[in-house]
């Protein structure tokens, strides 16, 4: 009966009205939601205050009953838009905690190694934050994208906004159409793992697209040809807290190497860091450990960490040649 009945309504005009209608709502303020989660999760991230300031928050709007919502927009503004709303009450705390547990479970390693090598804040996100965040969101959104259809149309039965999924539900109720209510429920449930389906492959298939836009805006950073010169430092000190180390004074002519050689821990990247940061000096560190995106190939590491110095056919030729040279076996291409 609930087949046969589907198979009446799927004809009918209305019945994409209505259809039409909830998933407008709930596309659009799931991903809106989505969108603002992210942004949200990364500036706690990043600063402690936000982080602070939005916990309250974020707790208030995971306890509220949904119903509650529902009768309070009611009240002020009407039923068009409260399946919207309660779909942004589901999805902006999930996709803030999984923001923020997806950043600050994050190896820091590989961004750190980026920025010593001048890559771009942009293309560091693009190139390692977002892909490595990518497995949290999925693992959010694959329960988020069901739970804001189900509170979606369980908001459209409370407020029953005209042409809705919700307001068939209603109308199957006060009729006593069970063969309704089932159609109706199959179809809610087919929309929802449809929409999950999409969502997850898209939100998967974006650390790829991430990363190759990161290629491409590293491809177009501009380099300035470095000058030989020469390095002098009188008297620098470093200090963390109260302790604080002995003066250094550090003279290095043009073409000259310098080598630090100290234990761990002794401060040779703080010094690094310290002449970067005050004489401007440019660093191409060479780790202890291999630090790469593991999902790039050796090619495309070079293209994002050299940028615009050199041509990707001339870092091939150049990768080339280093592969000889080490008597390493190559494939063409």
């Amino acid at each position: 009966q609930t087949i046969s009945r589907l198979s009446e309504l799927v004809v009918q005009p209305a019945f994409w009205a209505s259809v039409g209608t909830t998933l407008a709502h709930v596309v659009l303020a799931y991903v809106a939601s989505f969108v603002v989660g992210c942004a949200l999760g990364s500036l706690a991230h990043s600063w402690r205050g936000v982080a602070t300031l939005l916990a309250p928050l974020m707790s208030a709007i995971k306890a509220v009953p949904v119903a509650c919502v529902v009768v309070l927009l009611l009240m002020l503004a009407g039923s068009a838009h409260v399946s919207a709303a309660v779909v942004v009450l589901v999805v902006l705390p999930a996709t803030y905690h999984a923001t923020l547990e997806g950043l600050g479970n994050q190896d820091g390693r590989v961004d750190e190694a980026l920025r010593q090598l001048g890559v771009g804040t942009l293309e560091r996100a693009l190139a390692v934050r977002w892909p490595d965040l990518v497995g949290f969101l999925v693992a959010s959104a694959s329960v988020s994208v069901g739970m804001a259809w189900k509170a979606a149309v369980a908001a459209e039965l409370i407020g029953m906004p005209l042409t809705s999924v919700g307001e068939r539900i209603y109308q199957a109720k006060v009729l006593f159409e069970t063969a309704d209510l089932f159609a109706w429920t199959l179809v809610v449930v087919l929309l929802a793992a449809a929409s999950e389906r999409l969502f997850l492959a898209g939100l998967r298939g974006s650390a790829a697209v991430s990363r190759r836009c990161s290629l491409l805006l590293s491809a177009r950073r501009r380099h300035e040809p470095c000058e030989p010169a020469a390095l002098v430092v009188h008297g620098l000190s470093l200090a963390y807290g109260s302790c604080a180390g002995e003066p250094l004074d550090i003279v290095v002519e043009p073409g000259q190497r310098m080598v630090l050689a100290d234990p761990s821990g002794a401060g040779k990247t703080t010094l690094l860091r310290a002449l970067s940061a005050t004489a401007g000096l440019r660093c191409s560190p060479s780790f202890q450990e291999p630090l790469l995106v593991d999902e790039l190939d050796a090619l495309d590491n070079l293209v994002l960490a050299c940028g615009g110095a050199c041509s990707r056919d001339e870092l091939a030729a150049l990768l080339r040649e280093l592969v000889g040279e080490c008597g390493i076996g190559t494939r063409a291409g």
